[in-house]
């Protein structure tokens, strides 16, 4: 299921998002996958090795080389060829508003996963019948 705002369970107040129209949504999208992810690491470490990869940079042949060892292999990783790259440049003053607004917050997914899970929060279902 696709996180929404609509949805009962969420690490982040969607509100906090909605003064910013549009780009609102997909700001508030961004800020929960990144805190459900330090979550999802908090709540199972024990259970999962967990290796942190950017997939701008395991995109690189550096940084699939990189991850290819992490993940225990040997040898040369190679790259397959690009396929459905964008090859658009996004617009400088998108960049630009973007940064701007992200500016006004102080925001750390590792203490957002930490609270939550100290709090007891899960994403699990707890029907009662």
């Amino acid at each position: 299921m696709v996180p929404s705002p609509q949805l009962p369970k969420k690490l982040i107040n969607p509100k906090l998002f909605s003064q910013f129209e549009g780009i609102g949504l997909a700001l508030w999208y961004c800020y929960e996958m990144a805190a459900r992810q330090a979550y999802y690491k908090l709540y199972f470490s024990s259970k999962v090795k967990f290796i942190e990869a950017q997939l701008e940079d395991i995109t690189t042949p550096s940084g699939a080389q990189k991850f290819w060892q992490a993940i225990g292999q040997s040898g040369q990783c190679s790259l397959p060829p690009r396929k459905n790259e964008n090859r658009m440049q996004t617009p400088k003053e998108l960049i630009e508003h973007l940064a701007k607004i992200t500016s006004k917050f102080q925001f750390d997914p590792n203490i957002i996963a930490r609270q939550a899970f100290e709090d007891g929060f899960s994403f699990e279902n707890t029907q009662t019948a």
